[in-house]
């Protein structure tokens, strides 16, 4: 038998947690167990600091643009063979000693750094820049975290020939 603590909760918190008990079968202990076990399962955006028994959200950055990255994040980028190193830092991208609040002016300095300068230098930040798969260690473009908005001309005729 283990040792039983009692805990005081407030009354919505142990409604929430009723809507994942199993009726006659679970006790509001098991299913807080299985709440942990689901998430020391999974990698989290929560962490619990070493000093501290509170749980801190991890930062975000988030561009003008709408990509969303977690703080701390490296990123690459390889251009005329040559590769750069950015990080992601909480009020934007950190390249060469330099903030800057978009991706695509890091790259085009990454671009200038490796001598190409004016219009040639202009670049789509989220397609230069990748960051590395926690799941597979490949170097990703940032642009596959966004879906993509261009519309497919023949599926949307065929939708309209069947409507119409």
């Amino acid at each position: 038998m283990t040792e039983q603590i009692a805990v005081t909760i407030s009354k919505p918190v142990f409604e929430r947690l009723q809507k994942y008990a199993a009726p006659l079968v679970d006790t509001t202990d098991t299913v807080i167990e299985r709440l942990l076990d689901y998430w020391e399962a999974r990698p989290s955006s929560m962490v619990a600091p070493a000093n501290s028994n509170s749980i801190v959200t991890q930062a975000h950055w988030r561009s003008s643009r709408g990509d969303t990255l977690p703080v701390g994040t490296e990123l690459r980028g390889s251009y005329l063979g040559k590769t750069f190193s950015a990080k992601i830092e909480r009020a934007g991208v950190l390249f060469e000693g330099t903030l800057y609040n978009n991706l695509s002016p890091a790259a085009i300095a990454a671009k200038n750094l490796a001598g190409t300068r004016g219009k040639a230098a202009s670049t789509n930040g989220r397609d230069f820049w990748k960051f590395q798969d926690p799941t597979t260690g490949q170097w990703i473009p940032i642009s596959v975290l966004r879906p993509s908005h261009r519309i497919n001309s023949d599926e949307l005729l065929a939708e309209l020939e069947r409507t119409t």
